[in-house]
């Protein structure tokens, strides 16, 4: 092959990749912009079966909130426990009529990009999997910090809490999406 055929190909290559790395950017800004607008309106978009429902608080309330006890425990401090105020996952799914099967996984997503993902078979435990938006009475924190024993908790609007974790390592903070699948 000749030097000016293999120059050819190595510009053909770096286009291409320039294109695909453009339209990546933009398809990955225009998701961060969507989920920045629930961030902002403090909302959660619930999508299954080709569904899309909007939660806000006014929804969860109307579904049922209650308090509930998890431990926290962030690197480097003594476990916490806490009260949390929220609603029971499998409580919003069944109030929008959400079958869960065995083969079933709920996606958590996050503003930062965050996501979780846990079986049917954890959410349809009793008092489990959690959506809270207060702690101790309060709402979480906005930004991320270095938590100290005695400040407020990070992740606002939202948490997903599952009380069956010991180390508080599988919570979804800046929660704007659940799907599932």
């Amino acid at each position: 092959m000749t030097k000016k055929k293999s120059f050819i190909i190595v510009i053909a290559l770096f286009i291409t990749l320039i294109i695909v790395f453009s339209v990546s950017l933009a398809l990955t800004l225009q998701g961060k912009d969507d989920k920045m607008e629930l961030l902002n309106s403090a909302t959660i978009l619930l999508k299954f079966n080709g569904e899309e429902h909007k939660i806000d608080v006014a929804k969860l309330k109307e579904i049922g909130t209650e308090e509930f006890k998890a431990v926290y425990k962030p690197s480097g401090i003594e476990p916490v426990e806490k009260i949390y105020t929220g609603v029971e996952l499998i409580k919003i799914l069944n109030y929008y009529n959400v079958a869960l099967t065995e083969k079933s996984q709920i996606y958590f997503n996050a503003v930062d990009g965050m996501a979780k993902v846990y079986t049917a078979e954890s959410v349809k435990l009793p008092q489990n999997v959690y959506i809270a938006y207060l702690v101790n009475g309060k709402p979480f924190n906005k930004t991320s910090t270095n938590y100290k024993q005695d400040e407020q908790e990070d992740g606002a609007p939202y948490v997903v809490i599952k009380t069956s974790d010991k180390f508080s390592q599988n919570r979804c903070k800046f929660l704007v999406e659940i799907e599932v699948k």
